[in-house]
């Protein structure tokens, strides 16, 4: 499992790409192209995607650094 985490936490920007690149598709008007009509249909997946490895990014970074006093430090920011 932890393998796994870590090819995901070191391929997240490349699939993050992947997921604009398909939201992008989604807005485009269809081709006539079978497969990619199928892909462009179903965009809203990769607005999934996006933010699932957005939160991943996120709560892989607050393990990092321990997290525990995040709103402390937040409040010594303001």
């Amino acid at each position: 499992m932890k393998l796994g985490l870590s090819l995901l936490s070191t391929y997240r920007g490349a699939l993050m790409g992947v997921a604009i690149i398909w939201v992008m598709l989604h807005h485009l008007t269809y081709p006539d192209i079978p497969i990619l009509k199928h892909v462009m249909e179903i965009g809203y997946g990769g607005v999934d995607i996006f933010l699932f490895l957005s939160g991943f990014g996120l709560y892989f970074s607050l393990s990092k650094s321990g997290g525990g006093n995040l709103l402390a430090q937040y409040c010594k920011i303001l």
